[in-house]
């Protein structure tokens, strides 16, 4: 399927996500659940929490979605895969956000997410350098690829207590994603 024939189902795809994080964000608003400033706060009064159930609520609606309506663009298996995955990173976020779970608890189940994400999609067999590539043992690509996804859930997680910055970065990674794509 080219661009232009794809442009519309990603245009519906992108609107319904968009609405969907917008709903279920402002429903975490409405709910007040509110994070207080600590020492490592950027904000120095208490702030609504609990937006990440908003992105991730709305990319797991996208995915159905596309699986749903437009069956040839996307893998029902490697999408439910990838939905379980996300869910189980917004259910952590929320007891994250609702409990303020302990970094080395927290680490350990995002580590394990990685790990699920990384099995089910399958990591990276090579490494390109330039026109040539390198071949990968399955366990070095495994951990590579646990590594980074663990390395961007914490990125992320980091910018997410900088109201606004993480959903704008995201923004712009998704559209170059998609173009690449």
């Amino acid at each position: 399927m080219n661009v232009s024939h794809s442009f519309l189902p990603l245009l519906h795809l992108s609107v319904l996500a968009f609405f969907t994080s917008l709903i279920v964000t402002g429903l975490m608003i409405f709910v007040k659940l509110m994070d207080m400033p600590g020492t490592r706060s950027q904000h120095t009064n208490a702030v609504p929490t609990g937006g990440g159930v908003g992105i991730g609520a709305g990319l797991v609606v996208g995915m159905v979605a596309l699986v749903w309506h437009y069956p040839a663009l996307g893998d029902l298996g490697q999408m439910a895969q990838v939905c379980l995955s996300a869910s189980l990173v917004m259910v952590l976020g929320l007891l994250d956000d609702i409990y303020d779970i302990r970094a080395a608890i927290k680490f350990l189940f995002m580590a394990l997410i990685a790990a699920l994400c990384v099995y089910h999609i399958g990591p990276p067999q090579s490494f390109p350098l330039g026109a040539t590539a390198l071949a990968l043992p399955y366990w070095l690509g495994f951990l590579g690829a646990v590594l980074w996804v663990f390395t961007v859930m914490n990125v992320v997680n980091f910018m997410d207590g900088m109201n606004g910055l993480m959903a704008s970065v995201m923004m712009v990674a998704f559209a170059f994603l998609c173009v690449v794509a």
